[in-house]
């Protein structure tokens, strides 16, 4: 969902990674100490064809106005290589920070 109300000093709207499916309803029946899949967002294909460089840009902001991450979360970014396979380009674990962070790969 791309809303402003949990960031602080938002840039934009801000993509809320809350733990909650479509309906509402948390991914992990156990709510002391839930584990496993959690949130999504995909894009669409960026075509690259005939690119030699690009960077990608990005803010995030682990607390913002919302529930803090458990040092056992993470925030990961994936790219899709040319066979179709996921590949992981950069993560951060769980950590409170209050502030927007700027990452670019």
């Amino acid at each position: 969902m791309l809303i402003e109300l949990y960031s602080i000093e938002p840039q934009q709207l801000v993509a809320t990674f809350d733990g909650l499916d479509s309906n509402g309803f948390a991914y992990s029946i156990n709510i002391s100490n839930p584990e496993g899949y959690a949130d999504t967002l995909m894009s669409l294909e960026i075509k690259m064809n005939n690119i030699d460089s690009a960077y990608f840009l990005f803010y995030y902001q682990p607390q913002g106005l919302g529930d803090a991450p458990e040092v056992s979360d993470s925030l990961i970014l994936e790219f899709k290589n040319n066979n179709n396979i996921w590949k992981k380009v950069w993560s951060k674990q769980g950590q409170v920070i209050m502030i927007l962070r700027k990452s670019y790969l």
